[in-house]
């Protein structure tokens, strides 16, 4: 999967070919995204912050300090807390896809 925070969108590939592309909502000033090469960590399909107090669903964790991938609302410029916010029909065929493991790429 590749991030571009510039453009706001994401692209999932299956066997090296574009699957889907989606736009996504990344961290917002003070809260940016981090780039570089990431594995998911981990998959919870009912998570819920314990930051923030919200829900997270289909959360796919990239960092331990609370960076991942998660069904949320989009927005024309970035405007999450640094996760990377999915629409929920894109999120969740990605979810159940992917697995611990899978390489996440953000520029």
């Amino acid at each position: 999967m590749e991030i571009d925070l510039t453009q706001q969108r994401g692209t999932f590939y299956i066997d090296g070919q574009a699957a889907m592309e989606f736009p996504v909502c990344t961290g917002r000033k003070g809260y940016e995204t981090p780039t570089g090469t990431y594995t998911i960590k981990e998959k919870r399909r009912h998570h819920r912050s314990n930051i923030y107090h919200v829900s997270m669903p289909c959360f796919m964790r990239l960092t331990y300090d609370g960076i991942g991938l998660h069904v949320g609302e989009i927005r024309a410029t970035p405007a999450s807390h640094g996760c990377i916010r999915l629409p929920h029909e894109a999120c969740l065929p990605i979810f159940h896809a992917v697995s611990p493991g899978t390489k996440v790429v953000i520029y």
